[in-house]
């Protein structure tokens, strides 16, 4: 039997049919599929945020040799990646502190980094300013150096601190830092240096515009420096509490006894007083003698100060021929204070000039060799020219015995 016309069109019909079947199980599965792939992706996305959210949240950062410095203009941002090492992307770093934004509000400070805390820990503290307490680094101005003694000691403080840490004299490390390099140009204006340097400016009252050099008005002492101060933050701090301590003390000046006209002269012949002897017993016994002999117009004849004139690091001997070569600092030439003190006096010579002990004496010389055993101070020359000749006669014996 031969197919009719209606049975062709059925089975065109049929054929049709099934593929619009066949067409709508694929679309449908392919619908299912980017479902499934669309529904992969963002699971993947969320479980790869979560796991970068718990990682930087439970992150332990590395020890650090030094505390970590947040300084002006820091981001929280810009902690983690330096603290991770960029370990993460931005897109995780700025949605963790969106999800944290009480951690997007950091502090200036100097932050401890000692491989036990959390990242989140580290933020915390930087936004409470729970900065680290460190422990200071010293730096020792010695009292009677010159400001020249304490320039090249500067110099070479760091290599010192290397030195000590090689031999195992400092222990822990991670307290370790170093002053930082810079010119001593800014000492070459001694009055603009000295005022930068007073935490209370109203203290500029105790220097004159005229001051030539910053020797002695470093107040011998030992100050703490910490990272990032330089040479010129000790010399400044130095400068800071002499200042302080002649706010403290100028009102004790006996004019009675020295009529200095100001405290650079106080300061002037403290230094004399802290060369001519180390022995607290001597030092306001030998400000009455060199007050007597300022009152009196006698010239002073210290022979530091001749010294310091020379060179401020001359050592000796001193000849006759010094004594007689005239300069501004020849206390044997000229009547007077020298025009600037010659050494960073301490506290008990600067005490010392502003409260002379009352005396006749007005002449003193060693007692001998050692310096320990101070001076012999005499009323009269003719007195004096005897203890002269007892001190030669120690100084020959010296030398015999020791073949010098």
């Amino acid at each position: 039997m031969k197919p009719t016309a209606d049975n062709k069109i059925n089975d065109k019909q049929k054929v049709q049919h099934n593929k619009q079947s066949s067409g709508k199980t694929i679309n449908t599965k392919v619908f299912y599929l980017v479902q499934f792939v669309v529904l992969f992706v963002i699971a993947f996305a969320i479980f790869t945020v979560f796991k970068a959210y718990t990682s930087l949240d439970s992150y332990i950062v590395a020890k650090l040799d030094r505390p970590y410095e947040v300084k002006s203009g820091y981001t929280a941002k810009k902690v983690i990646r330096d603290l991770t090492d960029n370990s993460y992307y931005d897109i995780f770093v700025d949605m963790y502190l969106y999800l944290n934004k009480d951690l997007t509000h950091i502090l200036k400070g100097r932050y401890s980094v000692d491989g036990t805390l959390s990242l989140k820990q580290i933020l915390t503290n930087m936004n409470k300013g729970l900065v680290v307490k460190e422990e200071p680094m010293i730096f020792t101005i010695v009292e009677g150096t010159t400001l020249e003694a304490v320039e090249n000691k500067l110099k070479t403080h760091n290599q010192k601190v290397q030195e000590a840490l090689a031999a195992g004299l400092i222990k822990d490390q991670a307290s370790i830092y170093y002053l930082q390099e810079a010119s001593f140009e800014p000492l070459n204006k001694p009055y603009d240096f000295i005022l930068a340097s007073l935490n209370n400016k109203e203290l500029i009252k105790y220097f004159s515009k005229d001051i030539t050099s910053l020797e002695g008005l470093l107040l011998p002492a030992t100050y703490p420096y910490y990272d990032g101060d330089n040479y010129l933050s000790v010399i400044k701090d130095a400068i800071n509490h002499m200042a302080v301590f002649l706010d403290e003390n100028y009102a004790r000046k006996d004019d009675r006894i020295c009529k200095l006209k100001s405290a650079y002269e106080v300061l002037i012949l403290a230094s004399l007083i802290e060369r001519e002897s180390s022995l607290d017993s001597e030092r306001s016994l030998i400000a009455g003698v060199f007050c007597n002999r300022l009152n009196r117009g006698m010239r002073l004849q210290t022979d530091p100060a001749v010294m310091y004139g020379i060179s401020p690091v001359f050592k000796g001997p001193l000849l006759k021929k010094h004594l007689q070569q005239d300069h501004p600092y020849n206390t044997y030439t000229r009547v007077g204070l020298p025009p600037t003190p010659i050494a960073n006096p301490s506290v008990k010579s600067i005490l010392a000039a502003l409260m002379p002990q009352q005396t006749d004496a007005i002449y003193f010389v060693a007692k001998g060799v050692d310096p320990k055993d101070g001076h012999i101070f005499s009323n009269s020359l003719n007195e004096h020219n005897q203890a002269v000749r007892t001190y030669k006669q120690k100084v020959r014996e010296y030398r015999t015995n020791n073949n010098e």
